[in-house]
């Protein structure tokens, strides 16, 4: 099966977890924060960064679809979201 997201090379190399996030075997690393670590803000992620998926779609790994923000703004992000979906019930 060929996932169409950035995921490691080999398929053994990672699972997916309890909550639905990719990650690596050897070190239980979450994927998704070591490719943005990597490819988006070329440095390591600071205490308090989180690594937001753009679309909702935790297995999508792409560059363009990760965002870094801190916890505060990663909250009131998804409470935006949280409160649009409450005024459409």
């Amino acid at each position: 099966m060929r996932f169409p997201f950035i995921t490691p090379k080999k398929k053994k190399e990672y699972y997916i977890d309890p909550r639905g996030y990719y990650r690596y075997r050897n070190s239980d690393r979450l994927v998704h924060r070591h490719i943005a670590a990597k490819h988006v803000v070329k440095r390591r992620l600071k205490f308090g960064e989180v690594v937001h998926h753009k679309n909702g779609n935790k297995l999508d790994n792409r560059i363009s679809n990760l965002q870094v923000m801190t916890w505060s703004a990663h909250n009131r992000l998804h409470q935006k979201q949280w409160e649009k979906k409450r005024k459409r019930r």
